[in-house]
């Protein structure tokens, strides 16, 4: 059963995508080591790929069948206190996030909190969507579990050496 339009779903990914641009630009811009500030500086421009892709889709994709009321506001219900509790739940949170983080092992370790929280979010969504655009958000999924590999990938390969 639908419980939120495309268009919803899509204006929720695009905040959550704007959010963890703001935050890896910012890790970046704090990175000491050059490997470190490649890595964080590259996830940004991945976010940035992907706000570009759910930008694309909120032009293109059908209006599709309206939920009832009572299932758009559960579903909104649900997405809003996973948005408010999840480390991106607002640029203001990514970018103290990225300012706490001290080291490139900090910095990694909420990398990978934030990109959790990410697909928890994500795949919530893709439960609340016709099945006609869960297709998409799958992909999305695949994408964000590859910053999660990268990103625990690079926290066992420190210390790095430049």
């Amino acid at each position: 059963m639908t419980m939120l339009t495309a268009h919803a779903a899509l204006r929720w990914a695009l905040q959550i995508e704007a959010n963890g641009r703001a935050f890896y630009t910012a890790v970046a811009a704090t990175m000491a080591d050059g490997n470190a500030r490649l890595l964080f500086a590259d996830l940004a421009e991945q976010e940035g790929r992907h706000y570009r892709t759910f930008e694309r889709l909120l032009e293109h994709v059908p209006a599709g069948p309206a939920p009832s009321e009572e299932e758009r506001q559960r579903a909104e219900t649900r997405l809003r206190a996973l948005y408010t509790n999840a480390l991106y739940g607002g640029e203001d949170r990514g970018l103290a996030l990225a300012a706490e983080a001290s080291d490139e092992a900090s910095a990694l370790r909420a990398a990978i909190a934030f990109e959790n929280d990410t697909l928890l979010f994500f795949q919530e969504m893709r439960d609340q969507v016709a099945p006609a655009h869960q297709a998409t958000l799958t992909a999305i999924i695949g994408e964000e579990q590859e910053h999660l590999r990268q990103l625990e990938r690079a926290l066992q390969d420190l210390p790095w050496v430049s």
